[in-house]
């Protein structure tokens, strides 16, 4: 980006930045509202007392937080909110856990997919391998979800609560969460082909909007998966540019991984914003008025 940013500087664009970024802001700020309400379904059913207000409130104060180093943050953030509002801290452990496999589940699987129809860079199908290893073992934990479970928790007392979360290998549990997963990275990658339409780089076509998806899909999870990344910044745009650079250019390809940067961050920024105008849960307001 540096070596590329005098250019970019002195570039005329065909249309307003705004008009690229917005759309994004739009784009991103809805598959994060729609990533709260999956967890609120990841919760609700291993803790069927919280309500859709708690648990949006709790998901959108706390999932700016993997900005800060280390990407885990807002994990935390969920552990200490969410035991505030009075779920147990196992509970908040499992669902944490699950949206963790699930993401990765889901875009291991859109990658792979979008790899039989289309052909890949030598060098990613590395992760490809890696992606199906995950739908193997992910299909193993759903056929013995509940022996699995009630086999850790043979060796301990604490252990049996897993007992009590037989819903993790329940369809009903897992299948929205993962059609979200799933939607959010096809939205961005059909995103990616919408600004690389309206920077005039390619015509928006059923192929080249399935490889956006598949080389965003790669780009989401390497970001993700990498330690002290907050947020997946620096990884996730070098590997857009990299792969995006052979079809929309090299000055293109920068601008594209900007715009959908900043379009994350103002997504996020929005949804942070949300939770002010949900009412904080009552266990936190009886908690602030003890002495």
């Amino acid at each position: 980006m540096h070596s590329q940013w005098r250019q970019i500087s002195q570039l005329s664009l065909p249309l307003p930045l705004s008009s690229i970024v917005l759309p994004g802001v739009c784009i991103y700020s809805l598959s994060f509202y729609l990533m709260g309400i999956a967890w609120h379904h990841m919760l609700s059913r291993l803790y069927p007392k919280v309500t859709l207000p708690v648990s949006f409130w709790i998901f959108s104060r706390t999932q700016i937080g993997k900005y800060l180093p280390g990407n885990l943050f807002h994990y935390a953030g969920r552990q200490l909110l969410g035991n505030m509002c009075g779920i147990p801290h196992h509970i908040l452990g499992a669902v944490s856990t699950s949206e963790i496999f699930f993401q990765v589940f889901s875009s291991s699987m859109v990658a792979c997919l979008g790899a039989i129809v289309m052909p890949i860079e030598p060098e990613y199908r590395i992760i490809l391998l890696i992606g199906a290893g995950l739908v193997f073992l992910f299909l193993i934990l759903i056929l013995y979800a509940q022996r699995i479970l009630k086999w850790a928790a043979s060796f301990s007392l604490r252990l049996k609560d897993l007992i009590n979360i037989r819903q993790v290998g329940r369809a009903r549990y897992y299948l929205f969460p993962l059609s979200v997963y799933c939607l959010h990275l096809i939205l961005i990658g059909l995103l990616i082909g919408y600004i690389s339409c309206r920077l005039g780089s390619v015509y928006f076509s059923f192929v080249s909007s399935l490889q956006f998806i598949v080389i965003y899909t790669i780009s989401w999870t390497m970001g993700f998966v990498t330690p002290g990344s907050p947020g997946g910044i620096g990884v996730r745009e070098a590997l857009l540019v990299t792969q995006l650079s052979p079809i929309l250019g090299s000055l293109n390809a920068v601008i594209v991984a900007l715009c959908l940067r900043f379009a994350a961050i103002l997504g996020d920024a929005v949804l942070f914003l949300t939770s002010y105008w949900i009412p904080k849960p009552i266990h936190i307001i009886e908690k602030k008025k003890k002495p």
